[in-house]
């Protein structure tokens, strides 16, 4: 429900029928609007950043692994939804006050960043959220095997791909656009060493990767004053 599964965010066993474009892509009068465009990857963001950012009217246009590079080959739902987006950052980017992609990106994807930020144009400010840490299993089923020992120490072993190098390409391929890169990376393994809570007995995500809803109030907050908004 946080991320807003069903009208904004459209899952994978959804079509692309069931995105109301009327209600996530509508510009709020009197308001700055952001775009936020991606996969599940974008959308446990939206949480975070509704409240991060309780001034902002945040327009969504999420599909699950939906991928938003390229001219957005794939099925139905990816095309439509992704496409619709993209489609609206380049006709509204004068009114558009900053757009933000984010989605699981993957090894290749740095090559093909630059001609997705293109596609939006330079009347609008964008942000491109870097990859997030992922495990080779759900991130609760690896602290439980481990209690009581709370450390989260033993995670690192179960870390799957992608990891800091993909981050690196990333960021040189995102600034060399003319965009902003903020690395969730650096947010959620500071120094090397990945952060598993997001509170007292509260994993930082649900499953090998995506954020839970209180990670996602929490990994904003941090990086909000990273995102470039008009």
């Amino acid at each position: 429900a946080a991320m807003r599964n069903g009208t904004c965010f459209i899952a994978s066993g959804s079509g692309a029928q069931d995105y109301d474009a009327a209600q996530c892509l509508s510009l709020r009068a009197g308001a700055r609007n952001v775009l936020l465009i991606g996969d599940s990857h974008a959308a446990h963001l939206y949480a975070g950043l509704t409240k991060a950012f309780p001034d902002v009217h945040f327009l969504q246009a999420n599909a699950s692994g939906c991928m938003p590079l390229g001219r957005f080959a794939g099925p139905e739902r990816c095309t439509q939804v992704i496409s619709k987006a993209f489609d609206f950052a380049a006709a509204h980017g004068k009114q558009l006050d900053g757009v933000i992609i984010s989605a699981r990106w993957k090894k290749g994807d740095a090559r093909r960043i630059g001609d997705t930020i293109a596609r939006i144009g330079s009347a609008v400010p964008v942000t491109i959220v870097g990859p997030s840490v992922e495990y080779r299993l759900p991130l609760p089923k690896i602290l439980a095997q481990a209690w009581p020992d709370q450390s989260g120490g033993s995670s690192a072993s179960f870390r799957g791909e992608p990891g800091p190098g993909l981050d690196k390409a990333m960021r040189v391929a995102v600034e060399r656009a003319g965009a902003h890169y903020i690395s969730m990376e650096e947010v959620i393994c500071p120094g090397g060493t990945c952060r598993v809570w997001a509170g007292q007995h509260i994993p930082l995500q649900f499953d090998e990767g995506h954020l839970t809803t209180q990670a996602s109030h929490l990994i904003v907050a941090q990086i909000a004053p990273q995102f470039r908004f008009r």
